[in-house]
C-alpha cells in the first residue's frame, strides 16, 4: 500500500491533488481512519484505463 505522498511523487503532482482526487472518488484509495492508502495495483489499473487511446 502506498500514501499519498508516494503516489503525489509517482504520477509527478502534487500531495492536495491526490487527496483531492480521492475525495472525489475520481482515483481508487481506500481509508484508513484518517489516512489515505492507495493499492498500486489499483492505481495501474486506474491508470491504464484512464490512457489516452
Amino acid at each position: 500500500m502506498l500514501d499519498a505522498d508516494e503516489v503525489a511523487v509517482l504520477l509527478r503532482v502534487h500531495v492536495s491533488t491526490i487527496r483531492a482526487m480521492a475525495a472525489s472518488g475520481a482515483i481508487p484509495a481506500i481509508r484508513c481512519g484518517r489516512l489515505l492508502r492507495f493499492s498500486r495495483i489499483a492505481l495501474e489499473r486506474w491508470l491504464s484505463s484512464e490512457a489516452p487511446r
